[in-house]
């Protein structure tokens, strides 16, 4: 399946008769978004419910295939700016020594982004779990717990004990968790964003803001994160 296009009728159809008779719940995983994407398509065509009856899990955080989907897709977001620093190491290596033998390397991916096709299974409260979809939904926006409790249908209070009850945590150090991850993220695959543009991408009110929080959950400042 070529990366971007959508899905094939007929890849699409093949999947479903796939995945027809699997028992359920099941999880599947697949090697890039783009095939998440048609696994997804396939669920709907069997009437198989997302995440309930079949987990999807995919590769590349790809935000072409995720814009495509019919349902928020988790996948995990490999460390490009990592790979391609090793494989141009490797390739001038290869230059300057011709008896050098092709190797497999591992690196590790930066996170999994846990969304709809997956994160309820492991969320029992609904109203948890679409709260969690919502607040992954909006990280590059200023995120008041208000606005989430009224987005899912509960008052805040309820929302709180529930998320407590579930979680261990409250809906605002979610979103700050939230947040922190993906300022990391983007501090280590983009080295030309300032801390403040950072900090602008993930919600966080300014350059500061992003510092306070890093130093009190990572005991780092935003700088240091940018190593590795």
């Amino acid at each position: 399946m070529p990366e971007g296009d959508a899905p094939s009728p007929k890849a699409v159809e093949q999947i479903a008769e796939w995945l027809a008779p699997l028992p359920r719940p099941v999880g599947v995983f697949c090697f890039n978004d783009a095939v998440a994407r048609a696994v997804a398509e396939a669920c709907a065509d069997i009437s198989a419910v997302i995440p309930d009856d079949i987990a999807i899990g995919g590769v590349d955080n790809d935000d072409i295939q995720l814009g495509f989907s019919a349902i928020a897709l988790s996948s995990i977001e490999l460390n490009r700016r990592r790979l391609g620093f090793i494989a141009a190491g490797r390739m001038l290596a290869m230059v300057a020594d011709s008896t050098m033998e092709a190797e497999t390397l591992r690196v590790s991916p930066l996170k999994i982004v846990a969304r709809g096709s997956t994160d309820k299974l492991a969320v029992n409260d609904e109203a948890v779990a679409e709260a969690l979809d919502y607040i992954a939904d909006q990280l590059g926006n200023t995120i008041y717990v208000e606005e989430i409790a009224r987005a899912v249908g509960v008052s805040r209070r309820s929302l709180e004990m529930r998320f407590k009850a579930a979680l261990k945590t409250s809906v605002y150090a979610e979103v700050q968790r939230q947040q922190l991850e993906r300022a990391e993220v983007l501090l280590m695959e983009n080295p030309k964003l300032t801390i403040a543009e950072v900090a602008f991408a993930c919600g966080f009110q300014d350059a500061r803001h992003l510092s306070v929080v890093c130093r009190r959950r990572l005991n780092c400042t935003p700088g240091s994160l940018r190593v590795g």
